[in-house]
């Protein structure tokens, strides 16, 4: 299990020149050994109305100046994989750059919006 140090909140670019588009995320911080430096999920994408194609390593997003792309690089991609299959278990110290961390971070719960009602099935 994982278990967040803090937050920060940092502006992430997408995007070639001219079709970029910039939005301001907050991103948990763990103490875990990685190979990737971010990880983006779904309320992230959802954010810049990206759409992703795994197969094709790409992500295109609507900007200002029309559709936008971020390409991923195969050869990168097999490394981190490679990264993670060769250290696993062994313990890496990679440098951070000085960041200052939220620790008012806490999980958030999914609450029912309404009563719930228990229903016997046969």
């Amino acid at each position: 299990m994982v278990h967040p140090l803090g937050s920060i909140d940092l502006s992430v670019v997408a995007g070639t020149t001219p079709c970029q588009t910039q939005v301001e995320m907050t991103f948990l911080v763990v103490d875990t050994p990685s190979p990737y430096n971010a990880i983006i999920g779904r309320p992230c994408l959802n954010l810049m109305e990206a759409i992703v194609s795994t197969r094709h390593l790409l992500m295109k997003l609507p900007t200002r100046f029309g559709v936008g792309e971020a390409r991923g690089d195969q050869q990168a991609a097999r490394q981190c994989y490679k990264i993670v299959i060769i250290d696993k278990g062994k313990e890496k110290v990679l440098p951070v750059a000085n960041v200052e961390l939220r620790g008012d971070v806490k999980p958030e719960h999914l609450q029912p919006i309404e009563d719930v009602i228990q229903v016997p099935l046969e």
